[in-house]
């Protein structure tokens, strides 16, 4: 009996002794961590896009060694990846990578996480690495022309049929195609800014993306209107690529160079402009000042000139010069809504003086058309005289017949707001 108690003591002893070493065994468990971050966190620009996943594994409190911690990614949209092993020879860190490609036409953008869950010897999950994606729209396929160099190449001969002067344009394509070649219409325009279509083009082979091809355009003596060459001299020419929009472009508002200033007059001779003249004649005898339809008008018998409003004083004014120079031709460029009047006495400039008139002095040999702040004057150095808005030729018949009668003063009757012009000697 006393030996089967001993048995049964030791039995317990033993067991005892076993669940002590179990649970210190349980305690001295080691701590294992994930942490892991995304790369980008907020993602915008072309797709697929590729985020990088950089984290780290952690042990701290190994018993035995090596250990061996087995894990995988997971992530958002319930995938799972492989299972890794990492081998921990003492306590530590060790890095961990992952990548996820995603994004694109059927996937614009989207939100999402990536995890590190360990599976081996604990249970344990690292932080959720969010992360976004937005993809911009994929850039069609065009191609789109810019001028890349634009230059005065060489001068010609100013004389009808002859080429003027030449420029050199390299035209470029920075688009993602190639632009086409098109065989009967220019690709590529070298004109003048003032509006007059005067210029050239020629046409342009086709382009690849990231290519560029050099041409010569040739601008001829202007026939139609020679004294355009130096009248409007300098000329502020522009280069222009697909000036008639033949060309789908990824943009349409990159095609103009900036301006060249060519000033033709080292070569070519002031060009003249004939001359044609608008009159009108009356008898100055016989003119009158009356109140007609509630105007005060200058009229030779049924016929009215000159319109003063309510003006009676300036009507009057101006009736006394007519008489006095003996005006009977009023004359006018650009009817029925003329830009520019004078007044002839038997088809010659009125000349001499009169008292109390108001008169501007100028000089007719060194006055000029030219296209200033937007519009068409004649100036005389930094003076102008007159403005004519868009009408070069009317600005140009007028200095012709300035420089015909050799005009030299510009009066007027009523200014600030004249109610009557006219021109002398």
């Amino acid at each position: 009996m006393r030996n089967r108690w001993i048995i049964l003591a030791v039995t317990v002893f033993l067991a005892v002794s076993m669940m002590g070493a179990a649970a210190l065994e349980a305690d001295a468990s080691p701590v294992i961590t994930a942490r892991l971050r995304a790369a980008p966190v907020n993602y915008s620009g072309k797709c697929p896009a590729t985020i990088r996943f950089n984290g780290e594994i952690n042990v701290q409190g190994m018993t035995t060694s090596p250990l061996r911690v087995q894990y995988r990614f997971i992530r958002s949209d319930g995938a799972i990846a492989p299972i890794q092993t990492l081998v921990f020879d003492r306590n530590g860190t060790k890095p961990v990578h992952n990548t996820w490609t995603l994004g694109g036409a059927t996937l614009p953008s989207y939100s999402g996480w990536q995890a590190i869950k360990i599976l081996y010897p604990q249970d344990v999950e690292s932080n959720r690495a969010s992360f976004t994606v937005k993809c911009e729209p994929e850039q069609p396929k065009k191609p789109d022309l810019v001028i890349r160099s634009f230059g005065l190449k060489q001068w010609g001969k100013c004389q009808p049929n002859s080429m003027i002067f030449t420029f050199q344009v390299t035209v470029a394509n920075i688009g993602t195609a190639a632009s086409p070649k098109i065989t009967d219409k220019a690709l590529v325009q070298a004109m003048d800014q003032h509006g007059n279509g005067w210029g050239n083009g020629v046409m342009l082979n086709a382009i690849p993306p990231g290519g560029s091809q050099t041409v010569l355009i040739p601008v001829y003596y202007l026939k139609d209107d020679p004294g355009h060459i130096t009248g409007a001299a300098p000329h502020p020419f522009r280069a222009i690529a697909d000036p008639l929009k033949l060309v789908d472009e990824l943009r349409e508002d990159n095609n103009m160079s900036g301006v060249i200033n060519v000033d033709p007059r080292g070569i070519c001779n002031q060009a003249q402009v004939p001359v044609r003249e608008d009159c009108i004649s009356f008898n100055p005898a016989t003119a009158q000042v009356k109140f007609v339809s509630n105007d005060w008008k200058i009229v030779d018998g049924s016929h009215w000139m000159f319109s003063f409003g309510n003006l009676k004083a300036e009507a009057e004014q101006a009736l006394k010069i007519i008489k006095h120079y003996r005006m009977n031709q009023s004359c006018f460029v650009g009817r029925p809504d003329p830009s520019f009047q004078y007044m002839l006495r038997s088809g010659t400039a009125p000349a001499g003086a009169m008292a109390g008139e108001d008169c501007v002095s100028f000089n007719p040999a060194t006055a000029e058309a030219k296209f200033v702040g937007g519009e068409w004057k004649i100036v005389d150095g930094s003076h102008w005289m007159f403005s004519f808005g868009t009408k070069e030729d009317e600005a140009r018949q007028a200095l012709a017949i300035i420089k015909k009668y050799g005009f030299t003063k510009s009066c007027f009757v009523g200014r600030p707001h004249a109610s009557f012009q006219y021109m002398r000697k």
